[in-house]
């Protein structure tokens, strides 16, 4: 394993020399095939035209049976309904239903300084390499999806991905999955959209569905993936220095699964609850220091969020500093 980390620390130093000029960013669409037609990704993304650089689709996690935390197959009467990502098969033989995975789709589009892009596919392809030499306990962390697509350079991207939706407390790559219509976005979270019903302020945008039940589609981007390949490799390699120390405690977590997320069975959360999310405000600050609004209304709306929200956000991030 020592080989691999060395290779590891090499490819750091290449990411982090790669990163010298303007970002190049990346944006994922991952889509249930039954949700074809939003494949194009959400309006920002269409409207940037010619700076696309690339976009790709691929079928990932091809049929395959539903299983628990335990490994155990799901039975049809244990379904949870809201799952966006599940749906009850008829066996081949007719005779009995199967609780299965449904194909998901998913499209790479890239942006900003384009001509660095073959580089960074190449040092993808590297990286993918070495991380296969990692512990399976480091492995065990990426969904199946994100250790065995069609190509290495895929792969990296993938787990560029993953670790950066576990949004761990220290680590720099931190961003989240988002659902989108129309104009409108936010995370994809079937609670936050319950929350925004419950209140009476659910943007029109929005169907009030999406409050029992997401659909199975999102968007995730990454504003500069050189940046975060290093960051994502200091997170590996931590892994697995905690891993071959025997240091329990510091067991790699799991990527939040877009299932959990999107269906209505969530993981309680015990203590008490945050009355707000630091993180949050300080993306919400952020968005308005980018001088792309003009108005705390139209940055609601960009954001699906009140607009007294927003300006509690900006109040509470503006304090904190």
């Amino acid at each position: 394993m020592q080989n691999w980390m060395r290779h590891l620390r090499t490819l750091r130093r290449a990411f982090e020399n790669a990163s010298v000029g303007g970002p190049l960013s990346c944006m994922i669409i991952h889509v249930t095939d039954s949700h074809r037609d939003r494949l194009s990704g959400p309006p920002q993304l269409q409207s940037m035209g010619a700076r696309i650089f690339t976009a790709r689709s691929g079928c990932y996690g091809l049929w395959k049976p539903k299983l628990d935390r335990d490994g155990a197959e799901i039975k049809p009467g244990d379904l949870d309904e809201s799952d966006p990502w599940c749906r009850i098969y008829t066996s081949v033989d007719g005779h009995s239903n199967i609780v299965g995975v449904m194909p998901t789709l998913r499209r790479v589009a890239y942006w900003g300084d384009l001509s660095r892009q073959p580089t960074f596919s190449s040092l993808c392809a590297d990286a993918s390499k070495c991380v296969l030499g990692l512990p399976p306990q480091v492995l065990d962390q990426f969904s199946e999806e994100s250790i065995s697509p069609i190509s290495p350079d895929e792969r990296w991207l993938w787990i560029l991905f993953d670790l950066a939706w576990q949004q761990r407390p220290q680590s720099p790559l931190q961003t989240k999955r988002m659902i989108w219509n129309r104009y409108s976005t936010g995370p994809y979270d079937r609670s936050h959209f319950q929350r925004l019903s419950e209140m009476g302020v659910l943007h029109s945008d929005f169907p009030g569905e999406w409050a029992h039940r997401l659909p199975g589609f999102y968007f995730s981007e990454l504003s500069d993936v050189f940046h975060a390949s290093s960051y994502a490799i200091d997170m590996l390699i931590a892994d697995a220095e905690s891993v071959t120390n025997g240091d329990h405690d510091k067991t790699p977590p799991k990527t939040p699964d877009a299932a959990e997320l999107g269906s209505q069975k969530r993981k309680s959360r015990r203590g008490r609850k945050m009355v707000s999310d630091p993180k949050e405000d300080a993306r919400i600050a952020e968005a308005w220091a980018s001088g792309s609004y003009e108005k705390h209304a139209d940055l609601a709306q960009g954001l699906g969020l009140p607009e007294r929200d927003v300006k509690r956000a900006l109040d509470r991030d503006r304090k904190r500093k």
